[in-house]
């Protein structure tokens, strides 16, 4: 259902649902949806957010996650928040493709570090 509402850009009523879910039913799918609708939207903050209830579940974020973060951080030019997900990335191991680097470099330019 939750798929659904995001894909027809009701990601209201999709954040309803995923709301109501318990605890151990989100995993990566869920979170991955309720970020992509999103994202969607342009409203990255809340974006963010399912980003870090997901971490304080301790459900492992993989790459696609990550670029959706730094895009999220990217569109907000918010440097410390970047910093902050590049810092989880390295803290944890995250494998970066040639997307992510490029999404980390997209989110350092916009972000005015360019060193």
């Amino acid at each position: 259902m939750i798929g659904g509402y995001v894909d027809l850009g009701i990601t209201e009523a999709a954040g309803k649902l995923f709301d109501r879910m318990l605890e151990g039913t989100k995993d990566l799918i869920t979170f991955k949806m309720m970020i992509d609708g999103y994202a969607k939207e342009l409203r990255f903050m809340e974006a963010l957010d399912i980003i870090k209830e997901m971490q304080k579940l301790k459900v492992k974020p993989d790459n696609f996650i990550m670029v959706d973060a730094l895009l999220a951080c990217s569109n907000m030019v918010t440097l410390e928040q970047g910093e902050q997900t590049q810092a989880y990335i390295d803290r944890h191991g995250v494998e970066m493709d040639a997307v992510s680097r490029a999404a980390l470099v997209d989110m350092f330019s916009k972000c005015g570090k360019i060193s």
